[in-house]
């Protein structure tokens, strides 16, 4: 048989659309609405300027851009998430987190957002806090936007930190990170909350204090 210049091109064209159909994965999903999201926020920031946010603007930008990302891959999401995902409320929940683990470690701006929606309106005193030590095993800095810090803490337990601030010492950390994989470490955190896209629920992270190699 043989095949024509036009009908060759229309093969790969169908070829292509089949393998990406094919290899669509949350991970690979939720890494497209994060940056669809990031996008997003990051324009609003700009027209925004330096005007301080109030709690309910942050909540509802994020909340707008989110779900304008979600409808722009409205077909993906159904196709990895099922057909009536938006209406199932325990799925959306889970796409949300998923979604926040990416925007947490890539996109500082959603960060600075997360931040003032917690920051305003707390109820609860600074000085209430929650507080804590983890001691393990220096496992990895990853992350492109925000820092996070991976420690092993036994043989079938891992911890996350968020490295977002400077603390004693983090200079001399940053400058032997290759040194560092499987020393012995003591990381001191304090529990901060961000805002899950879609979910309008808060997720809590901890967030890295100190660190001090043992």
């Amino acid at each position: 048989m043989i095949v024509r210049p036009a009908s060759l091109v229309v093969l790969l064209s169908l070829s292509a659309t089949v393998g990406f159909a094919q290899t669509l994965t949350k991970e690979s999903l939720n890494e497209k609405l994060a940056a669809a999201t990031c996008d997003c926020l990051q324009q609003k920031a700009a027209a925004q300027g330096q005007k301080n946010l109030s709690k309910e603007t942050a909540r509802s930008i994020v909340i707008q851009c989110s779900g304008i990302s979600v409808g722009k891959e409205l077909k993906n999401v159904q196709q990895v998430y099922g057909a009536n995902a938006l209406a199932n409320k325990a799925l959306m929940n889970q796409m949300g987190q998923e979604m926040g683990v990416v925007l947490v470690q890539t996109c500082p701006t959603f960060m600075t957002y997360s931040m003032a929606m917690v920051g305003e309106g707390n109820a609860t005193p600074a000085t209430a806090t929650t507080t804590g030590q983890t001691t393990g095993q220096w496992r990895a800095l990853t992350g492109t936007g925000v820092a996070i810090l991976n420690i092993t803490v036994d043989k079938t337990q891992n911890a996350e930190f968020v490295w977002s601030h400077h603390f004693p010492q983090d200079d001399e950390l940053l400058g032997q990170l290759e040194k560092l994989n499987g020393r012995s470490v003591r990381v001191s955190w304090q529990e901060v909350e961000v805002l899950q896209p879609d979910t309008k629920q808060y997720r809590k992270l901890r967030e890295v204090t100190g660190v001090e190699l043992l």
